[in-house]
């Protein structure tokens, strides 16, 4: 299993990093940052890309099998700034954070959109990935997003194509 095999998992990153890194320069993340990343799962790969180049980074998943794999990875590879959690973004207090990022997976997106924005000041940064039109019949499309404002980029992945950042005050909930 690649999650007990921290070189595999580096090359696994490696696959991703420039898409991640990417995403961070659209938000402007810096090193005072703490991130929120709702649905990391067994290998939460751009918190793990991303531990270099924020304060702090908060992993959560509503599947605990993957929160404990993850914690054991994340202690194999020493990365002491990711802090894993088994919780619902949905239930979860979003004030601490100066992002949140939203994957493809992270479901559902609106009532995960309507807590950050009850709980998150107006300068709170969401970054959200955008499927590839193929896959809108899986994921939420950003014609579904209640969100009114956004910058988007172009970033070419296999299950998505575009990445949005906002911040919460332009949740339309």
């Amino acid at each position: 299993m690649i999650v007990k095999i921290p070189a595999l998992c580096q090359l696994y990153c490696g696959f991703y990093k420039s898409a991640v890194l990417d995403e961070a320069k659209l938000a402007n993340l810096d090193t005072q940052d703490h991130l929120l990343f709702v649905g990391g799962g067994a290998i939460p790969y751009s918190a793990i890309i991303l531990s270099k180049f924020v304060k702090h980074i908060t992993v959560i998943d509503r599947d605990l099998c993957s929160t404990k794999l993850a914690k054991k990875l994340i202690t194999k590879l020493g990365i002491t700034n990711i802090t894993l959690d088994h919780s619902k973004a949905e239930d979860l207090n979003t004030s601490p954070y100066t992002a949140v990022f939203i994957p493809l997976q992270a479901e559902p997106k609106t009532i995960i959109l309507k807590n950050i924005k009850k709980q998150s000041c107006g300068h709170t940064k969401i970054i959200m990935r955008i499927p590839k039109k193929s896959f809108n019949s899986v994921y939420t499309s950003l014609d579904e997003l209640p969100v009114k404002e956004y910058t988007l980029k172009n970033i070419k992945q296999l299950t998505f194509d575009k990445v949005i950042c906002f911040d919460c005050g332009k949740i339309l909930l």
